[in-house]
């Protein structure tokens, strides 16, 4: 199913213990397969990607990728986290907060950081869910050293899904 075998981690967390809502940063061929995922199992989940760059958001339209509409084109946009000084900035995908704050899994795979100057530290996206949620939700990180320095070692985010628990 996945051509990515760095993604078999998330693939098994879900059939595992089945997350209802997950929200992925960086949308693609990887939210195809979650969505062909879920549609196996057939428990109610669910998955929303979020897509800066117009240009792979056509293509995963094109693909077929986007056929139950969980790629959603939004903005980037470029803050300061006041407690964080960094010499790169930190980017968020714009989007409506309140909608996802049952979210039960986090994928962090985009945006293109190859695409900015200065090249972008992370993205504080899981940050604000966290907060608004009122609780750690298990993340996956897509092999990005400032996203990882940023939650687990800033933030001490523990719940990253190659580490959780089995039930």
């Amino acid at each position: 199913m996945n051509d990515f075998p760095k993604y078999k981690e998330v693939l098994d967390y879900i059939t595992e213990f089945k997350p209802m809502l997950i929200l992925e940063y960086g949308a693609g061929k990887t939210t195809f397969d979650i969505d062909k995922l879920l549609d196996e199992l057939n428990y109610g989940g669910s998955i929303v990607a979020f897509e800066d760059n117009k240009e792979f958001y056509d293509i995963a339209v094109e693909a077929g990728w986007n056929y139950k509409n969980s790629i959603k084109h939004v903005e980037i946009r470029s803050i300061s986290d006041d407690h964080f000084k960094i010499p790169n900035d930190l980017y968020e995908y714009v989007h409506d907060y309140e909608e996802f704050k049952n979210v039960d899994l986090v994928i962090m795979d985009g945006p293109d950081l190859s695409r900015f100057d200065p090249y972008p530290f992370s993205i504080i996206n899981l940050k604000k869910l966290v907060e608004l949620k009122g609780e750690e939700i298990p993340f996956f990180i897509d092999g990005r050293t400032g996203y990882n320095i940023y939650y687990k070692e800033h933030l001490g985010y523990k719940t990253n899904i190659a580490q959780a628990p089995k039930i």
